[in-house]
């Protein structure tokens, strides 16, 4: 009884033996192209990273292109948000006396050459040409 155990276990040994070098010789369903690398055989193998890593930056890209898409309702509505402000200040300062008026704009010139940061690279350009020049445009 205990021969016929023992070469149970044996017999169990050698095909778990032979399972596991036939699963260790055998091509591998997705190689992790490493293998390849270190020694020196894989073919293609930088064709494949550098597919790779296009498809990366493309997915990279697509992404960036889906949150842009996503985000230009919310910047149009800023826009709007800001346009309409604009012209509320605008409409107040009109309702004004003519010296508050003046003094409400040359605030408002201070403010924006204070915090230039907000303006856009056109209404720098057009800030500094006016206050280079001593008769404003040329």
């Amino acid at each position: 009884m205990l021969r016929r155990r023992t070469y149970r276990i044996q017999f169990f040994m050698v095909i778990a033996t032979l399972a596991m070098a036939i699963a260790a010789c055998s091509p591998k369903v997705y190689p992790s192209g490493l293998e390849g690398n270190l020694f020196g055989y894989q073919k293609n193998f930088q064709r494949e990273q550098l597919k790779r890593k296009f498809e990366a930056t493309r997915n990279n890209m697509k992404m960036a292109r889906q949150k842009r898409k996503a985000m230009r309702p919310l910047k149009a509505q800023a826009r709007a948000e800001e346009k309409m402000r604009k012209q509320l200040y605008a409409e107040h300062i009109a309702k004004q006396e003519p010296h508050v008026q003046m003094r409400m704009k040359q605030n408002l010139k201070e403010t924006e050459k204070k915090y230039p940061s907000k303006n856009t690279l056109r209404k720098k350009l057009l800030f500094w040409k006016k206050n280079s020049c001593p008769n404003g445009f040329r």
